[in-house]
């Protein structure tokens, strides 16, 4: 089921607290697709900061992978796929063993060099896909769907 909304940036926390948080009863993956500027980071700090994480979150472009954990213990990878070439890169790095481990939450941006991977039935289950697109018209508009 496809669901999507348009939002400003204004509203990004609420748009994290509406759609996003409660998907986290079914999804332990959530994949951020989109252009450059589309917001995926931007989603993403809120996202954390909304599940109790206080440190400050950055994207990790060139780290590939930050690790993240709430005041509960709760752990929560935020991967930067943008600089993989390739699906064996990511397999070389061992990051495939973070997706199979229970009780942590996954949140991947630049999913496509690992879209097999995703579909697998072992994980493709526990997956909610992001799809953020620009307004040609308003700089500070989105559209957010949710698959």
């Amino acid at each position: 089921m496809l669901m999507s909304k348009e939002f400003s940036l204004k509203e990004k926390e609420k748009i994290v607290k509406d759609l996003l948080l409660p998907k986290l009863t079914k999804c332990s993956i959530f994949t951020f697709e989109g252009p450059l500027g589309a917001g995926k980071t931007t989603l993403i700090k809120d996202f954390l900061k909304l599940c109790g994480v206080k440190t400050i979150v950055t994207s990790p472009t060139f780290a590939y992978m930050n690790k993240y954990r709430n005041k509960e213990g709760e752990i929560f990878y935020h991967f930067d796929l943008y600089r993989l070439n390739n699906f064996q890169e990511f397999i070389d790095t061992g990051f495939d063993e973070y997706l199979y481990q229970d009780g942590v939450v996954n949140l991947i941006e630049w999913p496509g060099v690992i879209d097999g991977l995703l579909k697998d039935k072992t994980l493709s289950f526990k997956v909610c896909k992001v799809k953020l697109m620009l307004s040609l018209e308003k700089n500070d508009i989105r559209k957010i769907i949710l698959e």
